[in-house]
């Protein structure tokens, strides 16, 4: 799943962590869309919330498991990939 061509590491959120919306953060852009069911979007241009959400995806990237030693999860389980 890792691809060092693809500069790229997969990671398994922990298995209580659920969501339905997917998050792009980007310069002082924070973009969130929703599930297909709520079918909606939402921009947030701020350098202090991009921060912010930053700070959360490092700490969620951090209490996750890289791919090599993902543990056989409910299929349900996001995944996260970082992008360098």
């Amino acid at each position: 799943m890792d691809s060092a061509q693809e500069l790229r590491e997969l990671r398994f959120a922990p298995p209580d962590f659920e969501t339905s919306m997917t998050t792009y953060i980007y310069d002082e852009t924070v973009t969130f869309i929703s599930s297909r069911r709520e079918h909606f979007a939402m921009t947030i241009e701020s350098a202090e919330f991009a921060t912010l959400q930053r700070q959360l995806f490092e700490a969620l990237w951090i209490a996750s498991t890289p791919s090599r030693a993902a543990p056989v999860r409910k299929p349900r389980a996001p995944r996260m990939s970082r992008v360098d």
